[in-house]
């Protein structure tokens, strides 16, 4: 019950402030006067790319293994995780085709909201994340 309640949550801030910032990356690519509902859905659908397969991965994991170890222990973390940086960049393909689709944006300065920037930012975090496993 508490899973549900803090995804409820954690899906209105999402919704709320997620949008907001998808909007106004749509606005500082050139968009003029973009529909925000619009942009919180193609925001949210763009999302899709990367947590559904990590929603999927969750759902065979519980069918083929016993607990979450044994996934770990058999190599499904690896696998995992690697589908994860894959799918996480292809999340911002499908936000900048989205939003090349639906507006009227400048293409350079687009593909520097979109893709250019949120990629810097992943390789970043995930560089990060990398190096703390080397030196703990």
């Amino acid at each position: 019950m508490g899973l549900l309640l803090a995804g409820f949550v954690f899906g209105i801030l999402l919704w709320l402030f997620g949008g907001w910032w998808f909007h106004i990356r749509v606005l500082l690519s050139g968009a003029p006067e973009p529909d925000g509902q619009v942009a919180r859905l193609v925001y949210i659908y763009s999302a899709l790319v990367r947590s559904l397969p990590a929603l999927i991965t969750l759902i065979v994991w519980s069918i083929l293994y016993q607990n979450l170890d044994d996934a770990y222990t058999q190599g499904g973390l690896f696998v995992s995780q690697f589908l994860s940086i894959i799918f996480l960049f292809g999340e911002l393909i499908t936000a900048y085709i989205g939003v090349k689709t639906l507006y009227s944006v400048d293409q350079p300065r687009a593909m520097v909201w979109f893709i250019f920037a949120p990629a810097a930012w992943y390789t970043v975090s995930i560089g990060q994340t990398i190096l703390s496993y080397f030196y703990l």
